[in-house]
C-alpha cells in the first residue's frame, strides 16, 4: 500500500499524459478535416464572389438600359409633338385637288376616310382617283411629298385607260391613298421599365421534386 501511495504521482502523470495525448490526437484530426474542407470552402467562396459580380454587372446593365430606354422614349415623344394637333379635311382636300388640277389631271375624285389610331399618331386617309399620263402622276406624287403639310402616298394602283387615246402619251387611271397625320395627345410611349423591374423582382418559385415512380419490385414486396 505504501509502495502504491509512493508511486501515485507516476500513475497520475501517466493518466494525464494519456488524456493529453488523446486530446492532441483529437485536435490534429479536426485540423486535418478542416484542411481537407478548405479547398471546397474556398471554391464555394470564389463561386459566390463571381455570382455577386455577375449580379452587380447585371443590375448595372439594367440601369444603363433603363437610361437608354428613357432617352429613346423622350426623343420619340419630342418627334410626336412635332406632328399637327389637328387635321383639316377642307384644307387637305383643297390642296390635293389644287395640285391635281394644276397638272391638268382629269376626272378627279376625292373621298375622306375615317381616322385611324396608330398609337403614336392618328392617320386620316383620302381616296384619290384620277386620269392622266404616267408623267403627270409622278409629278403629282412629288408635289404631295414636298408639301408643307405632312402627307404620304400609299396603296397606289395604276391601270391602263380603256378610253380612246387622243394624244401621243398613254392615259392611265390611278387610285391612291393620301395619308395625313396628327399628334395623338392620349398616347404616351411605353418605356417597358416597370415590366422589366417586376420580372426580376419576383422570387423564383421553388421547383417541386419529382416523385420517383414505383418499380415492378415495389408491387411484388
Amino acid at each position: 500500500m505504501k509502495a502504491l501511495i509512493k508511486n501515485l504521482h507516476i500513475f497520475l502523470f501517466a493518466y494525464f499524459a494519456y488524456q493529453g495525448w488523446l486530446k492532441y490526437n483529437e485536435i490534429v484530426e479536426r485540423k486535418v478535416q478542416i484542411q481537407e474542407k478548405e479547398p471546397v470552402i474556398r471554391a464555394r467562396i470564389g463561386k459566390l464572389k463571381r455570382q455577386k459580380k455577375e449580379i452587380n454587372d447585371f443590375l448595372l446593365s439594367i440601369a444603363e438600359a433603363k437610361k437608354r430606354i428613357e432617352l429613346v422614349a423622350t426623343e420619340v415623344e419630342k418627334i410626336q409633338k412635332k406632328l399637327p394637333t389637328a387635321i383639316s379635311d377642307a384644307q387637305n382636300l383643297e390642296f390635293i385637288k389644287k395640285v391635281a388640277e394644276g397638272l391638268n389631271i382629269k376626272n378627279i375624285y376625292l373621298s375622306p376616310r375615317d381616322e385611324k389610331n396608330e398609337g403614336f399618331y392618328i392617320t386620316k386617309k383620302y381616296e384619290f382617283k384620277a386620269s392622266g399620263t404616267f408623267l403627270q402622276f409622278l409629278i403629282f406624287l412629288e408635289k404631295i411629298g414636298d408639301a408643307e403639310q405632312l402627307l404620304n402616298i400609299g396603296e397606289v394602283k395604276i391601270e391602263k385607260s380603256t378610253n380612246p387615246q387622243k394624244g401621243r402619251f398613254q392615259v392611265v387611271n390611278y387610285t391612291a391613298m393620301v395619308e395625313s397625320f396628327r399628334y395623338n395627345e392620349n398616347y404616351k410611349e411605353d418605356r417597358g421599365i416597370e415590366a422589366i423591374e417586376q420580372k426580376f423582382s419576383k422570387p423564383t418559385a421553388p421547383k417541386n421534386p419529382r416523385r420517383r415512380g414505383r418499380g415492378k419490385g415495389a408491387d411484388d414486396e
